[in-house]
């Protein structure tokens, strides 16, 4: 049989959703559109680098996006 790719492997079910929220929180501190899907893509992948790739992500579209002001994009 072939190893399992350790790096890859997403937590056990038992990690508490609460950990997921703590670690993302990190970086993106309002619950909003971005915080839950760095929530969900932590918990599914068990890749921590989700959390960056959120907080980076959101503040492009602070960034980027025309009207930002109006949509509360802060």
């Amino acid at each position: 049989t072939t190893p399992r790719r350790t790096s890859c492997r997403p937590p056990s079910p038992t990690a508490p959703r609460t950990e997921g929220s703590a670690k993302c929180k990190e970086r993106l501190p309002v619950e909003d559109l971005y915080f839950q899907s760095c929530v969900f893509d932590l918990l599914s992948s068990g890749d921590i680098n989700f959390t960056m790739a959120a907080y980076c992500a959101f503040e492009d579209v602070k960034m980027l996006h025309s009207n930002s002001k109006r949509y509360h994009i802060q």
